[in-house]
């Protein structure tokens, strides 16, 4: 009788062994541990820079300029209030990738600096738990991957920034995704794209309309803005020294260096304008830009703006009508029930607010107010209004695919927020800095805004009460130092939790003379 029991006792754990063995067999990226929503799934990080969270219709913009995104967004989890942690990619980035504010990974705006090889990053973590890793981005050095970023990632492919281009390098990769599931195992995909801001090379032939506002049209610009003159010449020359000394990857054929070297030998503006015909049209539009933007812009005065802003929109619907075959296969079901997508931006786009145009400073709602997009296999489509910040995807992912690192204490995840939770408190404030030659720090809460702010050397304290004045207007720091007092109490508090981990500064190559080396610092790039 004993040995039956016994016998019996083995096959029913030799039956459990074989269901286990089975299931993770048939399923081996879907099956989950007690604690994680979506265990050893896939990851996609797709970073679409300079994409304002306004610019799209899911968050209330009133021109359809992202019919694909919105579509994914209404069907998944979108977070109506996410802020970058920087106004800069190279620091917003690094604050992704590691889950630390700049002010503890000190990847600022300098091309200069390698993070620190103590910081993990997510690609490194992920790689250790048996992760293919695989980044796509465009030739772009303030991605960071050639500063530290890319450490951990078995592929790292470079591909030109045209948007059909830059999907099809984003297209490989999820076809890479399923062959590494086909080998049992799960893959995690970053893939950046800069192409919104092709918008800056359209000045020089924009569209005379556009199909998401049909009643608008394009203004009749200035003949002289495509006139190559002596400031075209000026603005050329520092274009080819960036790119030969800062975005390094473009010029591997040293054809870059090659034209400088001819434009230094030339003698007119004739031989000048021998090298700029030889430059891409992409290169030429940057630079026609540069030189010409100040004649445009004071040509249209104030329909200069509205010009800016349907050329902004017009190259947000371009990257989205791209993005669509790629989307179309992370929502097949084979995979979209076993890979997490998050999509989201850097930093956002002054177009003409404050009479700004670009980015990196001041740290408003344009500049830090970003999308962020989440697909979780088998969780229902929702809506998070609290607060997010870019940090909190280090957190959040981990969370989600069950595996347990070290994490900052700076990131927190987003779990309980998108499962409506309300035992946990969720973020109470996001905080976004920018570091060049100061450091401008903002801290905002559901209810203010409050910053300290540089402007020519001179340091100024802005508070905004967000409840009467949303668009920031009126700084009412001076009649509220309370609630300065306890939110930069907050900042210094939050941003000394953790470590400061000091990058590693690379040498200024010695040939660049004194003269461009103080105009790359003067630009951030040094």
């Amino acid at each position: 009788m004993k040995i039956h029991r016994g016998f019996i006792v083995i096959c029913i754990i030799l039956l459990i062994g074989f269901i286990v063995f089975m299931r993770e067999m048939l399923h081996p990226l879907s099956y989950r541990n007690s604690s994680a929503l979506c265990w050893k799934c896939n990851v996609v990080i797709i970073a679409i820079d300079l994409l304002r969270a306004d610019s799209l219709p899911c968050y209330g913009y009133r021109f359809d300029t992202a019919p694909n995104l919105c579509a994914y967004s209404n069907n998944n989890i979108q977070f109506s209030r996410a802020y970058a942690t920087s106004s800069w990619t190279q620091p917003s980035e690094a604050s992704l990738f590691t889950g630390l504010y700049l002010h503890s990974h000190g990847m600022s705006a300098s091309m200069r600096t390698m993070l620190n090889p103590q910081v993990a990053t997510l690609p490194k973590i992920l790689y250790a738990h048996g992760y293919e890793t695989i980044a796509v981005s465009n030739i772009q050095p303030n991605v960071g991957l050639e500063m530290g970023l890319g450490k951990g990632f078995t592929s790292v492919r470079l591909i030109p920034d045209t948007p059909n281009d830059s999907v099809r390098g984003l297209l490989g990769a999820i076809d890479a995704i399923q062959n590494a599931n086909n080998h049992r195992r799960p893959a995690f995909v970053f893939y950046h794209t800069d192409t919104v801001r092709d918008y800056l090379n359209d000045i020089s032939d924009p569209p005379s309309s556009f199909s998401f506002d049909p009643v608008y049209h394009s203004p009749a610009l200035p003949k002289n803005i495509y006139e190559f003159t002596e400031h075209t010449w000026t603005v050329m020359r520092d274009h080819l020294l960036y790119i030969i000394n800062v975005d390094t990857l473009r010029d591997k054929d040293r054809t870059y260096s090659k034209l400088y070297d001819k434009l230094q030998n030339a003698k007119t503006l004739a031989d000048a304008r021998k090298v700029y015909d030889a430059l891409p049209a992409s290169e030429q539009g940057e630079i026609i830009w540069e030189s010409g933007q100040a004649t445009v812009r004071t040509t249209l005065g104030n329909r200069y703006a509205p010009f800016v802003r349907h050329l902004y929109d017009d190259s947000v619907r371009t990257i989205d009508d791209a993005l669509r075959p790629a989307i179309e296969k992370l929502s097949q079901r084979a995979l979209s029930r076993r890979t997490v997508v998050i999509i989201t931006s850097e930093h956002g786009e002054y177009l003409g607010e404050r009479g700004i145009f670009g980015h990196t400073q001041p740290l408003f709602e344009p500049e830090t107010h970003v999308p962020l997009i989440m697909h979780i296999p088998k969780i229902s489509k929702a809506r998070v209004e609290t607060l997010a910040s870019l940090i909190d995807i280090y957190h959040t992912v981990f969370d989600l695919i069950g595996v347990r690192t070290a994490i900052p204490k700076s990131s927190i995840s987003q779990i309980p927020a998108i499962l409506h939770d309300t035992r946990e408190p969720g973020r109470t404030f996001v905080i976004s800095e920018w570091a060049h030659t100061h450091r401008d720090e903002s801290i905002r809460t559901n209810e203010w805004h409050f910053m300290m702010r540089w402007t020519s050397n001179i340091m100024t304290e802005e508070l905004y009460d967000l409840s009467t004045d949303p668009t920031e207007t009126k700084n009412v720091a001076s009649t509220h130092p309370s609630v300065v007092k306890s939110l930069k109490e907050t900042l210094y508090l939050t941003l000394g939790l953790e470590p400061v981990y000091t990058p590693i500064n690379l040498s200024f190559p010695n040939w660049i003379d004194e003269a461009h080396r103080k105009k790359l610092i003067e630009t951030g790039y040094y």
